[in-house]
């Protein structure tokens, strides 16, 4: 639900602030009274103003009006005779006057147009028939176009899908069908990254390595335990046949006790092999390269290597591992038998890998960003996120170029678009799907005019451990400087929350003074959300803010009324999210 759903008055408000009268455009209005001059008082829409007209008319009137000019006097054409009664039949004679044909859809277009007092141009209608006659779902067509005219976008086939996409899906379901469209390395390291991180909760250490541990485990990958194992986090009498039992049936006992990690110990280890990555790399693959045919020989035949050799080789991987990492007693405790020559062969195998170690970084990046977002307050979750989303999707992506300050990380659209280019079937498919969203974003996402602002806003809500994306709308006056107001302002949280449902919490600021409306259809939403008013009116004091009235509607009531007002609108489903 829109923030002017809320208030009730959606498009005459839209067209007061943003649909000023252009040259060109085409409007119905109504003659109230006639002045000397040809000038007359009309009424178009909501609006009443003095027009200069070019031609004698009759007061009471209704009439089709075109734009000449706006210079310090309205001056306005009037296109055919005075209107009659039917609205159909009036919008099928001003097609014709156009020059189109007067279809049905063609029709509800104009008509709809003309109804909701939406000025448009002849270029306007010439642009959108085409789309029209394309469209499989007339209806749903038509109010994409409205839309589009009255906000003066560009009436075109991209700019179409991009808002049907918009309006049809979210973030959340884009970035999932991208992810289970294909695997990391069809998508590239770091989109693959991006959209793991904005459609997935941070976890914390426990939760990450059990996660890794468990799916190296399931494809025989030894290469974790390995370096676990050698920083000691993990018993060194415990080999990788036990380990990866235990988590192909994690509910066993064997599972508890295999995973009998110190996390503090495993963050530590983790650490300083990164720290010492290419020390560790290059001296792995010298020992690997001069050890690699014995020990394969060696495990092969079940027998082991010359007294002299296993001692060199111990002493050589102790000299790798101290004191870089704290526990060479997994080298000093194992024997020269070929189970233990395995285990020594897949731990130089693990300090030699470079995947490994790159493996090994990701965990740890993912535990650093989760510890330090898990760890701070709600309210900073929210802005850290915010601002990451607003950074990284590339909602500004072409103003980043057009200004020449393209920034080193890249965003979510550039590695789109070069996905299109570089991918193919399905994944490219997808690729431009998401790009039809993200762009219907950017489109939808400010409109302003020379004194007022409106932005909306849609973030992924996965990250804040919500099941479905945020939805905020902002509406102010501008300052001078062309920002929001602080001072005059209304903003409209749209909120799913576990217990009490869908809630909408509706803000007004008037000279620093705030008024918020909760709709929800809770019994007692007094006694449930009073509890936080006191907490509220102390952080807008902080803030240099007055709390001045916090009032309680019911929701389906207001869900009604908006129905009948606008039944062609879509209602914007909720978040789980507490603000």
């Amino acid at each position: 639900m829109s923030i002017y759903q809320i208030s009730g008055d959606r498009l005459n408000h839209l067209n007061n602030q943003m649909n000023q009268l252009q040259p060109g455009q085409i409007v119905q209005g109504k003659i109230v009274k006639i002045f000397p001059g040809n000038k007359a008082r009309i009424t178009l829409g909501s609006r009443s103003m003095i027009a200069q007209l070019e031609a004698s008319l009759i007061i009471g009137e209704r009439y089709h009006f075109q734009v000449k000019s706006t210079d310090h006097l309205l001056h306005l054409q009037v296109l055919g005779k005075p209107l009659k009664n039917g609205n159909k039949l009036n919008a099928e004679t001003l097609l014709q006057q156009l020059g189109f044909k007067g279809t049905k859809g063609n029709i509800d277009l104009v008509n709809g147009l003309i109804q909701k007092s939406i000025p448009f141009d002849k270029k306007d209608i010439a642009n959108a028939i085409p789309l029209l006659d394309r469209a499989v779902s007339k209806n749903t067509v038509i109010q994409l176009l409205q839309q589009m005219i009255t906000y003066k976008l560009p009436v075109t086939n991209a700019v179409l899908r991009a808002i049907h996409s918009m309006q049809t899906s979210d973030i959340s379901r884009q970035m999932q069908a991208m992810l289970s469209s294909a695997n990391e390395k069809e998508l590239g390291n770091n989109l693959f990254r991006m959209l793991e991180g904005f459609h997935t909760r941070p976890e914390n250490l426990y939760a990450l390595l059990t996660a890794e541990s468990a799916k190296q485990a399931k494809v025989n990958n030894q290469g974790l335990f390995s370096l676990l194992q050698l920083t000691g986090v993990i018993n060194d009498k415990i080999d990788f046949s036990t380990w990866k039992s235990a988590w192909n049936n994690d509910t066993s006992e064997a599972g508890q006790s295999a995973f009998s990690i110190k996390m503090s110990s495993a963050l530590q280890g983790l650490e300083q092999i990164i720290k010492q990555k290419v020390a560790f790399t290059q001296a792995g693959e010298e020992n690997l390269l001069m050890w690699r045919k014995k020990l394969s020989e060696a495990i092969a035949n079940n027998t082991g290597l010359t007294k002299e050799e296993f001692s060199t080789l111990k002493q050589q991987i102790l000299q790798i591992l101290s004191p870089k990492l704290w526990k060479p007693s997994v080298m000093e405790n194992l024997n020269n038998h070929p189970a233990d020559l395995e285990r020594i062969f897949h731990i130089l195998k693990a300090l030699s890998s470079i995947s490994t170690s790159a493996n090994s970084e990701k965990l740890l990046n993912q535990i650093k960003t989760g510890n330090t977002f898990l760890q701070a307050p709600p309210k900073d979750q929210f802005l850290m996120h915010l601002k990451h989303w607003l950074t990284a999707s590339g909602i500004d992506y072409e103003n980043q170029i057009a200004t020449d300050r393209i920034s080193p990380d890249p965003s979510l659209k550039g590695m789109l678009l070069q996905l299109m280019s570089s991918g193919s079937g399905r994944v490219q498919e997808q690729a431009a799907q998401f790009l039809h969203f993200i762009h219907g974003l950017q489109l939808s996402s400010v409109h302003e005019t020379n004194g007022f602002l409106h932005i909306s806003l849609q973030i992924p809500g996965q990250k804040l451990g919500l099941l479905k994306d945020i939805n905020l709308e902002f509406e102010s006056r501008k300052t001078e400087s062309g920002q929001i107001n602080p001072e005059h302002c209304r903003i409209v949280f749209d909120l799913h929350l576990e217990n009490l449902h869908e809630t909408l919490v509706d803000m007004h600021v008037q000279k620093r003074a705030v008024t918020i409306t909760v709709y929800n259809d809770a019994d007692n939403p007094g006694e449930i959300f009073g509890n936080f008013k006191t907490m509220l009116k102390s952080g807008l004091e902080h803030l240099n803010y007055q709390l001045s009235i916090v009032q309680y509607r019911k929701l389906h009531k207001l869900e009604q009324q908006n129905r009948k007002v606008f039944p062609d609108q879509q209602m914007t489903q909720g978040v789980d999210y507490r603000i």
